[in-house]
């Protein structure tokens, strides 16, 4: 068989093919200055690709740490102690100040080195006075309120993480101000907790002059049981 005959055969198969399948081509080809590169650059299939790894790393870090779920309810337990967790900044200097608990047993406890006490500054512009903060707030809000959000990602960067304080911003033992922060086991019973300036209210070898007493205070965190920072709690960040 010669080329002629090669030849003749594809004309005969060419002739039995329909047109629309003649035109057809499964790689196309482009000329070059039909072409134009992108002003991105490839940095969108990054970003899309860097996203969707983060949320298959949210996925994976929900499923093995889970999250936290909070429900108030009536504490019925018969318990003898509990926790109080306070955090909060008082506009005086930390050697001035007494942190003192009396219940209704009469016990009194001197609480002053049981709690952490740190320089501070007194910054009360994120905070609203107590009676703005009672009268803006109702106890539905303030139970609406503390779901607090996990935020983005929380269950990859806020798993597996023990409740602690945050640490004082700028400490300085010499301040003005002073933070007084941490948790202690208390009697399951009525009190009353005072922090008050030496001399004053108990009995103390040091005396602090009136016009030296400011107690004007800041409540970042004042709640009982366990201690759970992602809470808002009904007196949280209010200022008196």
């Amino acid at each position: 068989m010669d080329d002629s005959d090669g030849s003749s055969i594809l004309e005969k198969l060419d002739s039995v093919v329909p047109e629309q399948l003649q035109k057809f081509d499964a790689f196309p080809k482009l000329p070059a200055t039909y072409k134009q590169r992108s002003e991105s650059r490839g940095f969108l299939t990054l970003f899309v690709g860097l996203l969707t790894f983060l949320l298959i790393l949210n996925d994976i870090g929900e499923f093995i740490w889970g999250w936290p779920d909070y429900e108030f309810s009536v504490d019925a337990t018969k318990d003898s102690y509990m926790n109080v967790n306070v955090d909060l900044v008082v506009n005086m200097p930390c050697q001035f100040l007494s942190v003192d608990l009396r219940d209704a047993v009469g016990d009194r406890l001197y609480l002053s080195k049981g709690f952490r006490r740190d320089g501070s500054s007194f910054d009360h512009s994120q905070a609203t006075s107590l009676k703005e903060h009672a009268a803006a707030l109702s106890a539905r809000q303030a139970i609406s309120q503390s779901r607090k959000s996990r935020g983005f990602f929380g269950g990859v960067f806020g798993g597996a993480k023990t409740p602690a304080y945050r640490p004082t911003y700028n400490s300085k033992p010499d301040s003005t101000s002073c933070r007084i922060y941490g948790s202690l086991e208390v009697k399951k019973v009525t009190a009353n907790l005072h922090v008050t300036t030496s001399g004053h209210g108990y009995a103390s070898h040091q005396h602090v002059d009136h016009t030296q007493m400011n107690l004007s205070h800041i409540i970042n965190e004042f709640s009982f049981g366990p201690y759970f920072p992602d809470i808002t709690q009904p007196l949280d960040y209010s200022y008196e």
